[in-house]
């Protein structure tokens, strides 16, 4: 009986883990870099975000690839291939802070849609990521424009 128990117990330990980490990574064919690729007719800029810690940065000279798209019905996850962290946006003293976190597939600070050229937060809607220009560029959220012409700063894309 203590057996069976035992059996039954490890059987919804599994099942609960699997509920709530991520799938597996590690795998190359969806790596890619996450940002945005600027061309005109004698130079292409891109801007690559990266992740140190749980800070995220931009490099401006050339494409960074290390982040993993984990595919999901209700969103996206985004994985730091460096820092095996997730990307996360929630609020701090009312204000919506993005960053890398332990990744958890249960968690609706991670989850992310890329849409009409832009990625948007699945929970903070009409909330998205955005590189912003400067003397040294930075990673924001920021809220989304909902014109037809997107910012460039909001046009961040998973590129292969």
């Amino acid at each position: 009986m203590t057996r069976l128990a035992l059996l039954l117990l490890a059987s919804l330990v599994a099942a609960v883990a699997a509920l709530t980490d991520p799938p597996g990574f590690n795998n190359s064919d969806i790596m890619g870099w996450l940002g945005n690729r600027k061309k005109d007719d004698d130079t292409e800029l891109v801007w690559s975000i990266t992740m140190r810690g749980t800070a995220l940065g931009v490099n401006t000279t050339a494409a960074q690839r290390e982040w993993e798209k984990l595919y999901r019905i209700n969103g996206d996850l985004l994985r730091n291939d460096h820092t095996n962290l997730c990307l996360e946006a929630a609020y701090t003293a009312s204000v919506l802070r993005v960053y890398g976190a332990v990744c958890n597939a249960s968690s609706p600070e991670q989850t992310w849609t890329f849409a009409h050229r832009r990625l948007e937060h699945a929970m903070f809607r009409r909330n998205c990521l955005a590189i912003v220009d400067g003397a040294t560029p930075v990673v924001r959220m920021e809220a989304c424009d909902q014109s037809a012409a997107v910012p460039s700063s909001q046009k961040i894309r998973f590129f292969r």
